[in-house]
């Protein structure tokens, strides 16, 4: 006994005490913290009257430890929108949402006085119907004919008319969102002030690179495994993807079925974010337009548009070697991919309210696309555009083909890496 009492005398006291809070086992105990919530007041003793100070003390541990908890929540929702949105949209966003909460405030704060106006004119005319019935049943028809007529020249109307008068109108923003649902009203589907912060979020792209990435027979495949399979595949390809975004400094757009949507070059007035999109601190090419309050377009010096250039190229052919770690289901071998380069301007902007997607917009990404389904598998294929920004000594490595027609273009001659281009000849 003697011996178990030295052994908890040298043990360091636990700060909490005998606390109940459970406190996970893989926390060494001298980590172990607690937190206390003191208050000193002023008073006097009752007994002697003289000044004391009370103290009270809580143990807040626990709300603590649910507002950190609560704290990781909400920066790790954060982080995921920052990987669908960029930060000047999810601000945007941000007003709407509030926007949206006033107006149904106001609206709720309407529609009660409506409902309390409504209620006052129920019980007058109760009460109207009342006094009718009881001065009708002693034969006072006249006299209760002339005291509803000096009621009505008080109110600005009998008591009846103001029973019988319709009632007021709803706001113009309740009766106009029982218009909206049908989706003919399109004037009406949103507000001046949300078109107003929508086309503020349009952006002009002058020089953008794009890349569009495809699995060569990703269709055939969806028919011979069960869908699990075909997830299990995807997912790790693309998690291999995502994993080399910000290694090369480009955006990922979306994700359609197989197809994989990159762009470099997306130049937005914002703080750089962990997603590796660049700003305009990084070379300049959009900026805040002060006078018209939206983001416009400035445009770069050539030399960043074939930084982006390259920085996508070289994405492209990590993504070849990562695609070599991932097995087609069906064959057992290693996924091959056609990815498509293409070079021009595009506009960005934000659409939709439920879901709201990020987009890019122009022929120059129907370009890309087609860059893609005319690629070779394995390879990377790019445009003239595209091909033209690059150094005159990263271009030896690209070996020209036919080229093919592009609808708005033309002929559009394009390049496949030598390597490639020699396999596919």
């Amino acid at each position: 006994q003697k011996e178990q009492q030295q052994q908890q005398q040298q043990q360091p006291a636990d700060p909490c005490g005998s606390s109940s809070l459970p406190v996970s086992p893989d926390v060494p105990p001298r980590s172990r913290c607690c937190w206390h919530r003191i208050i000193a007041s002023r008073a006097v003793d009752p007994a002697t009257g003289q000044d004391v100070i009370v103290v009270m003390q809580d143990d807040v541990t626990g709300k603590v430890l649910l507002e950190r908890q609560l704290g990781l929540m909400f920066e790790t929702e954060h982080r995921l929108l920052e990987q669908l949105y960029p930060n000047h949209m999810l601000r945007h966003l941000a007003e709407e949402l509030v926007e949206q909460q006033q107006q149904q405030q106001q609206q709720q704060r309407q529609l009660q006085v409506q409902q309390q106006l409504q209620q006052k004119r129920q019980r007058l005319h109760e009460q109207s119907r009342q006094f009718s019935l009881q001065h009708s049943a002693a034969g006072r028809n006249a006299d209760r004919s002339g005291f509803l007529g000096d009621v009505g020249s008080s109110n600005g109307g009998g008591v009846g008319s103001v029973a019988l008068q319709p009632s007021v109108s709803l706001h113009p923003l309740i009766s106009r969102r029982s218009r909206i649902p049908d989706g003919n009203s399109l004037r009406l589907a949103i507000s001046p002030r949300q078109l107003q912060l929508r086309c503020a979020l349009a952006t002009m792209h002058p020089q953008v690179t794009l890349l569009f990435a495809d699995i060569q027979g990703f269709t055939p495949m969806c028919k011979q495994v069960e869908p699990r399979d075909v997830m299990v595949m995807l997912n790790d390809l693309f998690t291999r993807f995502d994993a080399l975004l910000d290694t090369y400094g480009v955006r990922k757009v979306e994700t359609i079925g197989d197809a994989y949507f990159v762009a470099g070059g997306l130049v937005f007035d914002d703080a750089r974010s962990h997603t590796g999109q660049t700003t305009a601190n990084d070379g300049g090419g959009l900026g805040t337009d002060a006078t018209a309050g939206h983001y416009s377009s400035r445009g770069g010096p050539a030399g960043e548009a074939a930084t982006h250039a390259l920085r996508v190229i070289k994405f492209a052919k990590a993504m070849l070697s990562a695609a070599q770690h991932v097995v087609m289901p069906t064959t057992g071998k290693p996924v091959k991919i056609r990815i498509g380069i293409h070079t021009g301007a595009v506009l960005s902007g934000l659409l939709g309210t439920r879901q709201a997607r990020f987009c890019l917009f122009g022929n120059d990404v129907a370009a890309a696309a087609r860059m893609e389904t005319t690629g070779v598998p394995g390879a990377v294929h790019i445009s003239d555009a595209t091909y033209r920004l690059l150094p005159h000594k990263a271009r030896e490595e690209w070996r020209a083909t036919e080229g093919f027609e592009v609808k708005g273009y033309g002929h559009m001659q394009t390049y496949l890496s030598e390597e490639e281009a020699a396999k596919d000849a």
